[in-house]
């Protein structure tokens, strides 16, 4: 009887396992593929990184626009985020209104690479901020001849633009949008404190992968996206299609020491840089420059209360706040990545974007 009873446990062990690989190689195969760009560039920045720039051209169909626009990604995505498909893809969107789409990739992230000696995972945020984000803004316009660049950044692609502004000044910058970017990291999530807990596991130089579990998690993902990918899309609304065509390719390995900064930030509240140059809390106040602060009233990561205070503290005589489900919005109450890769940010978010951008003609 004994037997019996675990012979067909194993053979439903089994029966499990088969399916799960099955169905992980049957979602991969579906969703990895990835819409094309039209160029691919690499620059010089420091520690011996070349950071990448993925160039969508404006459509031919269309008058072209002057200035050049950089999309810049959250922490633990890449170019993905931005270009996820042929249906949902803010490059493709705002290069069918005619702008000249560079989407940015940092040190560490995807398509860079390093050339240098030494250890090439030893950097934090702020080498993000000091060289890589001077160094993707000096490409475009050496490649373009612009004077000045916009800059859309989602979640940490944000912080990135503030710090950038604080540090080297607005200048290169033309109009800029931030999408679920904090700057008060002690109104964030409760649960996301959580990470200070990984501060002492996280060593300088180390790699934290994320590719290759989140790939091989991906059947939990797309199927048990209610309460799996929870804190990232909000449940009530994502599609299984966004999710799987995201995470397949979307997510990247991180830099320890960036993570444990990260997690400093939310454990004590306060974003200041390592080299102690500056606050991000206090950084918004460079942006001087038309300046539009997106959020999601669904969005667990990044709630409201943590981004739209940038647009408070922000000094640019031209400046707009928008929170997609807030009080009075038409619009559904978007999640984190819902903002910038699902069908509801294609409807209410890339419209709301590009209009920005375009106010200047």
């Amino acid at each position: 009887m004994m037997g019996a009873m675990l012979e067909a446990l194993l053979a439903l062990a089994v029966a499990l396992l088969v399916g799960y690989v099955v169905v992980t190689v049957v979602l991969l195969v579906t969703y990895s593929a990835e819409p094309p760009v039209d160029e691919t560039h690499h620059v010089a920045s420091g520690g011996g990184w070349e950071v990448a720039l993925h160039r969508v051209r404006p459509s031919p169909a269309v008058p072209g626009r002057e200035t050049p626009v950089i999309l810049s990604h959250g922490i633990a995505m890449c170019r993905c985020c931005w270009h996820m498909s042929a249906e949902i893809s803010l490059a493709r969107y705002l290069a069918d209104r005619g702008h000249d789409v560079w989407i940015a990739e940092y040190r560490g992230y995807a398509s860079s690479r390093h050339r240098g000696e030494g250890r090439a995972w030893d950097f934090s945020i702020d080498e993000h901020i000091k060289e890589d984000a001077p160094a993707l803004i000096e490409g475009v316009r050496e490649r373009t001849g612009a004077d000045r660049v916009h800059w859309v950044g989602h979640s940490m692609g944000g912080i990135i633009l503030y710090g950038y502004a604080q540090a080297h000044g607005t200048d290169a910058l033309g109009r800029v949008v931030t999408v679920g970017s904090p700057v008060r990291m002690g109104r964030v999530a409760g649960h996301l404190k959580l990470l200070g807990r990984l501060r002492p596991l996280l060593r300088s130089g180390w790699r934290v992968p994320l590719y290759t579990p989140t790939r091989l998690t991906l059947p939990f993902s797309v199927f048990g996206r209610r309460w799996f990918q929870r804190p990232f899309y909000n449940a009530r609304l994502a599609r299984a299609t966004d999710i799987a065509t995201l995470f397949t390719h979307g997510v990247q390995d991180l830099s320890a020491r960036a993570l444990r900064q990260f997690a400093r930030w939310q454990s004590t509240g306060t974003m200041a840089l390592e080299d102690g140059s500056g606050c991000i809390e206090d950084a918004p106040a460079a942006l001087d420059v038309p300046f539009l602060c997106l959020a999601g009233e669904g969005d667990l990561l990044v709630p409201p209360r943590a981004a739209t205070p940038a647009h408070d503290k922000a000094s640019a005589e031209e400046k707009d706040l928008r929170v997609f489900g807030g009080p009075g919005d038409p619009a559904p109450p978007m999640g984190h990545l819902d903002l910038i890769a699902s069908a509801d940010a294609k409807r209410w978010v890339f419209p709301e974007i590009a209009d920005w951008l375009e106010k200047d003609g």
